[in-house]
């Protein structure tokens, strides 16, 4: 999702390929994401976050989430093992020299991942 200032809101215009002309969409939003068959669009406007369908004319307030009762659970000790194993995965995949400089990716990897237990709560 595109980052705005806070402070800058924006505008959103839609270009219809058949007439070849531009309108504006949505103003004043500090957040924008179209969903990927183009049908939705997440967008947020002040402190809100609202969801609209990408070919009707918005009004204000319509498709308001309602966010004030969520609750995020968080396993910190998942959330480190993942992104972990994912560093690892990555430097596997897509480092530029193919034999890593002579370094064993595998062993690596097992070698430092006993410290994944001291890290805030973290652990295997």
């Amino acid at each position: 999702m595109p980052r705005f200032e806070e402070h800058t809101p924006v505008t959103v215009s839609k270009f219809d390929l058949a007439t070849r002309k531009t309108e504006p969409f949505i103003s004043g939003i500090n957040g924008f994401a179209v969903s990927a068959n183009g049908e939705k669009v997440l967008y947020r406007q002040g402190p809100g976050w609202f969801i609209t369908g990408t070919a009707v004319i918005v009004k204000p307030g319509d498709g308001a989430l309602k966010l004030d009762e969520m609750e995020v659970y968080v396993d910190p000790r998942a959330e480190w093992n993942q992104m972990y194993h994912e560093v690892w995965r990555i430097e596997r995949d897509f480092l530029y020299d193919p034999h890593h400089h002579g370094l064993d990716i595998n062993a690596a990897e097992k070698k430092y991942a006993p410290y994944l237990k001291g890290l805030a709560g973290a652990g295997t």
